[in-house]
């Protein structure tokens, strides 16, 4: 049985699929695409003016990835979540007011309203395996941990494939999976990491990571390191090894008297690649 998640955890998960997906669709999700879909609408009304529905309907569509019969759905949604005011005649909305809040868990209030409906078996595991997949990628076996027949397993895993959030890399002899929104851009280094050293170890070095973003290399060596977080040999390996080729270099300061010393982040999130042009400034970024 899987443990259920948290309205805001469960909202967040839902928008990284329906992201993925883009213009992909299956009959399998309602709720989960309902509740991405609303997440995705709501952070791109944030701050914006009345608009008429038409015109956002046209917007939904051709930028936001929408189907034109999820667009009244999705808005109704908002509007049960108090966030945005629909103007009507009759059943036919006529403008969109959004009341988006900045400071609010946008996240947590949305999964509320939509989760009023129950997930299915199916959306419940479609959404596990992708927070997994965003603490690390995973060996596939390792799946049978969830407790889920193989049969609704292999379906999701089809599903994820098919819609582009879940990537399968084969190395090392094992098949690995891996989100595109939190690894995509180093995909085959971190299956290989992976598949060398475990996804226990890696996803324990990469949450130690986001404790202590941009911490230096040379102090994690010697042992100074953020209360509460603790590395082996076997785990400084692979934080050496994330440091190195393959994967988006940290930055670095170089002195006469210290040498090169990198200061390390976890892995950059984002649906789309880091086009090459651009990594030069995000490591600036980073600096």
């Amino acid at each position: 049985m899987l443990k259920a998640m948290k309205p805001d955890e469960t909202a967040i998960r839902a928008q990284d699929i329906v992201t993925c997906m883009e213009r992909t669709r299956t009959t399998d999700y309602e709720v989960l695409s309902n509740l991405g879909l609303a997440v995705r609408m709501a952070v791109h009304l944030r701050g914006a003016p009345p608009v008429e529905y038409e015109l956002l309907k046209k917007v939904a569509v051709h930028v936001l990835n929408f189907q034109a019969a999820e667009v009244k759905p999705v808005l109704q949604l908002l509007a049960e979540a108090e966030f945005v005011d629909l103007v009507t005649e009759g059943t036919t909305v006529k403008t969109v007011i959004p009341d988006i809040p900045f400071f609010e868990n946008l996240y947590q209030s949305i999964g509320q309203v939509a989760l009023v409906s129950p997930l299915t078996e199916t959306e419940q595991l479609s959404l596990e395996i992708t927070r997994r997949l965003s603490e690390s990628p995973v060996v596939k076996d390792s799946l049978s941990s969830l407790g889920a027949e193989p049969k609704l397993v292999n379906g999701v895993l089809q599903i994820g494939d098919a819609g582009g959030f879940i990537l399968n890399r084969r190395t090392r002899g094992r098949d690995i999976l891996i989100s595109p929104t939190y690894f995509g851009e180093n995909e085959a280094a971190y299956a290989d990491l992976v598949a060398a050293q475990g996804s226990g170890r890696v996803q324990k070095v990469l949450k130690a990571l986001r404790g202590m973003q941009g911490w230096p290399l040379a102090l994690i060596e010697r042992g100074t390191l953020p209360s509460g977080v603790t590395l082996d040999g076997q785990d400084l390996a692979v934080l050496r090894a994330l440091a190195g080729d393959g994967f988006i270099r940290p930055p670095a300061i170089h002195t006469s008297h210290h040498g090169t010393n990198y200061f390390l982040f976890g892995p950059r999130p984002g649906a789309a690649r880091l086009p090459l042009n651009k990594k030069a400034t995000f490591e600036a970024a980073m600096a």
